[in-house]
């Protein structure tokens, strides 16, 4: 799209069943959002690549490996929106049009036998006029700040509960 910039992305998981979880990433533009497959090929090419870049062996590869899930959704934010569209089939998007609802809800506080208190993990929900898309992520990233970035491209649509 003509004049088409970046704004932010939001790692996100789609739990097709109880032990089937596909990693995504939604990619907010001032236009659309794009959500982009996080293929276990693409995962392979962005470690390879920090591991060649930074240098090291297999420890090296390891770490990178192990905590590369945690910042994975930033390469989108070099890319341009038809290359991350591009990128893998299963990748689709969405403008505000196409958009009648979009919820975030914010995981529940729970605490262990210890006291220790722990966020669950927070609800986005999308509904298009293809259906309803269904996502949780991390309390890593705050609901408030996920619900003002999609905001920004639906407006009074992103309500946080």
């Amino acid at each position: 799209m003509e004049g088409e910039h970046l704004l932010g992305a939001l790692p996100v998981q789609w739990h097709k069943s109880l032990f089937n979880i596909t990693p995504w990433t939604i990619v907010v533009t001032n236009a659309r959002i794009i959500v982009a497959r996080l293929t276990p090929a693409i995962q392979k090419q962005a470690v390879d690549a920090q591991v060649q870049e930074q240098g090291g062996g297999f420890l090296k590869r390891m770490a990178v490996a192990a905590t590369s899930g945690f910042r994975m959704h930033q390469r989108y934010l070099t890319m341009d929106p038809e290359a991350v569209l591009a990128e893998t089939p299963e990748n689709w998007w969405v403008d505000a049009g196409g958009v009648s609802q979009v919820a975030v809800a914010e995981g529940r506080w729970v605490s262990d036998q210890n006291r220790h208190r722990k966020q669950n993990d927070h609800q986005l929900v999308i509904v298009t006029q293809q259906g309803k898309f269904s996502y949780t992520f991390k309390p890593l990233m705050n609901a408030a700040d996920a619900a003002n970035l999609l905001a920004q491209v639906f407006g009074a649509m992103v309500t946080l509960q």
